[in-house]
């Protein structure tokens, strides 16, 4: 394995792991759950970027967040035919708390790195705050956050909400809405909830 070490401006210090990381214990997070959150970044990041406008780093939340409520009348009015009941009850069920994020786990094009969510509010809050996270973390379009994902019980749909902050007014929140398709997750829906 090769280690890297960054040093953050606040004096922390994020331990980057490139390479294999199956000697990591995991966590709660499953497997298709990575998958998920790897489906919607290549839809939202890699899929968007441009000639002009590159990305080579996603930066993500270290835990995921736990204070969205189900978008039970969205998922009702765009997707009737989907077992609402079950994917309520695995939504409402892994979002009770918050879940540390692996790094280690998402499966993209391009180096993926978690920094902890106190550094994340402190990037947020600075008025200059979209310059700092690009001098920071040039080539990132903002940092990334997730709920865990609600998967319905035949494991066809999954439905999370997802941040994106690339400054102190700057970023957007949304329902992303997945299908599986040949054993891979596909976004067929995103729509963005809040904008600031």
């Amino acid at each position: 394995m090769n280690f890297h070490l960054r040093i953050g401006l606040s004096a922390s210090f994020t331990l980057i792991m490139s390479g294999c990381c199956s000697n990591m214990q995991t966590n709660s997070i499953t497997q298709d759950e990575y998958q998920i959150f790897s489906a919607v970044l290549d839809s939202l990041v890699v899929k968007r970027q441009t000639r002009l406008q590159k990305y080579d780093l996603v930066l993500l939340r270290d835990s995921t967040m736990s204070y969205f409520p189900f978008p039970e009348d969205e998922i009702k009015h765009n997707f009737p035919a989907v077992g609402i009941d079950s994917l309520k009850a695995s939504y409402l069920d892994r979002n009770g708390r918050s879940y540390e994020i692996s790094e280690c786990s998402f499966h993209l094009p391009m180096n993926a790195e978690v920094i902890s969510s106190k550094r994340v509010d402190e990037l947020i809050r600075r008025p200059e705050s979209r310059g700092a996270i690009q001098t920071l973390y040039p080539g990132a379009p903002g940092v990334f956050g997730f709920t865990r994902a609600g998967i319905d019980s035949s494991r066809k749909f999954a439905v999370l909400t997802v941040e994106n902050y690339c400054g102190v007014i700057c970023g957007y929140s949304g329902t992303v809405m997945l299908q599986r398709a040949s054993g891979k997750w596909k976004v067929v829906y995103f729509v963005i909830g809040v904008v600031w």
